[in-house]
């Protein structure tokens, strides 16, 4: 067997193979006595027919057919290994018309080579401006006070009032409209515009069990295009209304949420919270930054294959954008190439077992594409680990 090669755009392979007429008898042979085996003559044992009747019965195009398929099979994988080929697509085969060989062109895509010359030095430049954003990280007064005041409004207990309804109270009720005339129960916070605009404030001032009924024209930029300049009419029961009776900020309530002795320390713990959320948010806007930049900065020759692929995923990306989205993941796989950057089996199965405990539903989960989707995203927050310097875990 001979063969050549020359590269096409888009990672592509343009393979000529020649094999003499020596060397493909020995495929024309196999092909014909498998042909044989299965062959069904009466008076004969399947195998057992006479090769010269085996060959008027058996069409020889169909022993070609067979034998080229073997060989073009065989040598592709040859040549894939021999170059470091991972073939991505069906090849495309031409058999030539050659009286002195049997002769072909396979037209292969194939993974692309990434050429991230330089990313260390990019990285780089992301963890210096990185720290510098960290360094400066800070929390405010109000940021603390928001979270304190949100902290006891979670464990806020509700006092029935027979006062009218205001905005910051909590109201129960029951509602039909022309919409959906099943009724509908709902309890929420009166005024943190949970219906359409303009329900709430027919709410406000409305005392339990009292039953109202009004119309509102959907707005033209409501989010239910159906609505948007619609008449709807409800019929709303008001079943209770309560205050929010909020926990004092003291010690009493921070020694209810656990091992915190004092309202001082709970400030404390929650302001460092706060600022370890910020660094987070920091970090995860610097790996892309980098992944990004590295991405921007890398060659690699997009094959179309995985450009089809990625929009069947997701149809609404153009085809810029599933090329930056496909290079990213390259990216990614050749930083974890080259840095050795390898899910351990037990961190993958612990996640694997995390993800199972939580997993709702009837609908069974592909073992293979969990485990595969687990590892890639591991892998990828060690990658941006290993290209800020920061703690994977």
């Amino acid at each position: 067997m001979t063969s050549s090669f020359k590269k096409l755009p888009g990672s592509g392979v343009e393979l000529s193979v020649s094999i003499d007429l020596a060397e493909f008898k020995a495929y024309m042979d196999r092909a014909f006595e498998a042909r044989r085996a299965e062959l069904a003559i009466k008076g004969f044992r399947p195998g057992m027919v006479p090769e010269s009747l085996a060959r008027e019965a058996i069409s020889p195009k169909a022993v070609f057919d067979d034998a080229a398929e073997r060989a073009v099979k065989v040598t592709l994988a040859e040549a894939a290994e021999a170059n470091d080929w991972t073939i991505i697509d069906r090849p495309r085969i031409e058999i030539k018309e050659d009286p002195a060989a049997f002769s072909y062109v396979a037209t292969l895509s194939l993974f692309p080579e990434v050429d991230i010359s330089g990313y260390a030095k990019i990285a780089e430049k992301e963890r210096a401006a990185l720290a510098t954003k960290k360094a400066a990280l800070a929390v405010t007064d109000k940021e603390l006070e928001d979270a304190l005041l949100w902290l006891r409004t979670s464990r806020a207990t509700l006092a029935e009032l027979a006062t009218p309804a205001a905005k910051g109270n909590v109201i129960d009720i029951d509602m039909t409209s022309s919409e959906d005339t099943k009724p509908h129960h709902d309890r929420f916070v009166l005024g943190n515009g949970h219906f359409m605009p303009g329900f709430e404030d027919k709410l406000i001032g409305v005392t339990a069990e009292q039953t109202l009924a009004f119309a509102l024209t959907g707005p033209a930029d409501y989010w239910k295009e159906s609505l948007r300049g619609k008449e709807i009419t409800f019929d709303v029961t008001v079943n209770k209304v309560f205050d929010r009776v909020l926990p004092p900020a003291d010690d009493t309530f921070a020694q209810s949420l656990g091992s915190i002795k004092t309202f001082e320390e709970l400030a404390t713990n929650m302001r460092a919270g706060i600022l370890a959320e910020k660094a987070q948010h920091e970090d995860e806007a610097a790996a892309q930054k980098a992944l990004e930049a590295i991405s921007d900065a890398a060659t690699i020759d997009i094959p179309a294959p995985m450009i089809v692929r990625i929009k069947e995923q997701d149809p609404s990306l153009t085809d810029d954008a599933a090329k930056r989205k496909i290079a990213q993941h390259l990216v990614i796989y050749e930083i974890a190439e080259k840095e050795g950057i390898q899910p351990a089996d037990d961190e993958v199965a612990k996640e694997i077992a995390h993800y199972n405990a939580g997993a709702k539903g009837p609908e069974p989960v592909d073992a293979k594409r969990l485990h595969d989707y687990i590892y890639e995203r591991i892998q990828q927050k060690n990658v941006y680990a290993q290209l800020l310097g920061t703690d994977s875990h």
